[in-house]
């Protein structure tokens, strides 16, 4: 078993905080590092959209041991980063990232309020960047801690919570990467929490599939089951995280991305001639890119929602090889498909 990215809950808090920019179509980090315990993690960052700019963190700056975020079973904050604005509209737009614990264990705690489409994600840079590509013909599991906790009920328009990852088809930089077939990325969202409620399972699809979002799982504790038996225990619904007490521990889930990529492939190949729907059912061809924890509020929204964050860990599996027959799209198969589950921590 081999830990793909590292855990930024033993390693620590410095980490590089983006600008709010694009620069020449990418995201532009801030060159000032936080004046933090530790070195840098190179895996890690922290990222904020929709915000003001005036809300946007200088990660040089955090209050030390800011008792206003005493959590009753974190404790106080070692590091907070927070920032109260308007938007245009004149609506409070707050945002916050402490860090808690100490060396060797942390838990990062994110935190929003307001905004339209404002977003604070702990996530990391594309694993390709670490000179190696993680090809979704082996397992890659998710493991994290993690609890949501609410101030106010006015949600407005809605907030989400989810673990998220893109996933890179044919990436240049893949030992299997075909100069003859498209290469392009694709946002797989798992949730955790919406205020509105249930929320389905949906697809944005582009028709170059370039960015388009899928979602395969669902809010409700059922399971998004194929037909054929090899299908039968393969389950990619996460149960909701309901908002917890302040004194309640964190729950520990453990996601599948395999499944939820294979989810996202079905939709792909629907219409596709079947010469094109092999390659994309080669899991060889796809290649693990960016985790996201985050949450996102969006418009008019009062009440301030946190997740905490805990132990974020990458494994892939060299055990056994995930296996994929040349079947009618109504046969699809995958292998050795392992079940999410959430756990109370005791």
């Amino acid at each position: 078993m081999e830990q793909i990215f590292t855990d930024i809950s033993k390693t620590g808090p410095k980490i590089q905080f983006n600008t709010g920019n694009i620069v020449n179509g990418s995201e532009e980090f801030n060159k000032v590092l936080p004046d933090v315990d530790g070195t840098l993690d190179t895996d890690w960052n922290l990222t904020m959209w929709g915000t003001p700019p005036s809300g946007i963190f200088d990660p040089a700056v955090p209050t030390i041991n800011d008792i206003d975020y005493r959590s009753p079973m974190l404790g106080i904050p070692r590091y907070t980063w927070a920032t109260n604005v308007y938007d245009q509209n004149n609506y409070p737009v707050t945002s916050r990232f402490s860090v808690y614990g100490q060396k060797g264990d942390y838990t990062y705690e994110i935190s929003n309020t307001g905004g339209h489409l404002h977003d604070i994600q702990l996530q990391t840079f594309d694993a390709s960047w670490k000179n190696k590509i993680y090809t979704f013909d082996k397992p890659i599991i998710f493991n994290v801690s993690e609890r949501l906790t609410a101030k106010g009920t006015n949600f407005g328009i809605s907030y989400q919570v989810s673990n998220s990852i893109t996933a890179n088809f044919n990436s240049p930089k893949s030992p299997y990467y075909n100069s003859q077939l498209p290469s392009f990325g694709i946002f797989i969202q798992i949730p955790l929490f919406d205020s509105r409620g249930e929320q389905s399972i949906y697809t944005t699809v582009y028709p170059n599939h370039n960015g388009g979002i899928y979602n395969p799982s669902s809010l409700s504790y059922r399971s998004i089951k194929g037909s054929s038996k090899l299908l039968q225990d393969s389950d990619i619904s996460v149960p909701p995280l309901y908002l917890s007490e302040e004194t309640e521990q964190l729950h520990n889930i453990q996601i599948n991305f395999n499944a939820a990529l294979w989810r996202a492939i079905q939709q792909i190949v629907r219409g596709i001639d079947t010469n094109t729907t092999q390659n994309y059912l080669n899991l060889k061809n796809w290649s693990l890119g960016m985790y996201y924890g985050e949450i996102e509020a969006s418009t008019s929204g009062t009440a301030n929602l946190s997740e905490d964050i805990s132990h974020p860990t990458f494994y892939m599996t060299h055990l056994k090889t995930l296996i994929q027959r040349s079947l009618p799209q109504s046969k699809l198969l995958m292998m050795e498909i392992i079940s999410t589950k959430i756990i109370l921590i005791q």
